[in-house]
């Protein structure tokens, strides 16, 4: 009995030093990954940002908004796209369109459906005004900095890239299940996808 004991003891230490040897590499990684500098693609080719919406949230029009401010040094279209014409986002966007009419800013609304996907549906129909070299795919609820454009078209300039996906961190409210989900996405999603990306896997 004795000895079961010692061997879950001497298992239990085991995990517990693979679990901080992995958090600590995880955290240096990610830490490697924040500070990389943009290397500085050649040109600036035109971008269209799509923005598939529907129903609209608190701190929405401040998210949208974030997508104004970008200091791309090419053209910068942003689609937004929403299905239902009775969607209260329609009026988000209309504000937005008012409150920034120094950016190229397009609403779609259309019903059409292309399948069983009504998010994919969305794309089509907005892909139909698209003027952009370069399309950009993001959900109604991540914001950017007014580097992202930058940063993404800077990665799709290097050789043999043809798509480029980015990482993210959750940002949270005051009440505790929103911290919850920000931590779950922060120290649990983004560890485990820069230390995926290094191994290679």
């Amino acid at each position: 009995m004795l000895g079961v004991i010692h061997a879950v003891g001497w298992l239990t230490w085991a995990l517990c030093a693979f679990g901080c040897l992995y958090v600590s590499s995880a955290a240096l990684l990610v830490a490697r990954h924040l500070r990389r500098p943009a290397t500085g693609g050649a040109g600036s080719p035109g971008v269209t940002l799509l923005k598939p919406l529907h129903g609209s949230y608190p701190g929405m029009a401040e998210v949208l908004e974030g997508y104004c401010n970008q200091t791309y040094a090419g053209s910068v279209q942003i689609v937004f796209g929403i299905q239902d014409p009775a969607d209260a986002a329609i009026e988000v966007v209309r504000a937005l369109r008012a409150k920034r009419p120094d950016v190229d800013v397009e609403l779609v609304v259309d019903a059409t459906q292309h399948g069983e996907n009504r998010k994919v549906s969305n794309l089509i129909n907005m892909a139909a005004v698209a003027r952009g070299e370069v399309l950009i795919l993001s959900d109604a609820d991540i914001a950017v900095t007014p580097g992202y454009v930058d940063r993404i078209t800077d990665a799709l300039a290097a050789d043999g890239v043809g798509a480029v996906t980015c990482l993210y961190v959750g940002l949270e409210d005051r009440s505790l299940w929103s911290q919850l989900g920000a931590m779950a996405l922060s120290y649990g999603f983004l560890p485990n996808a820069v230390l995926s990306k290094t191994l290679g896997m």
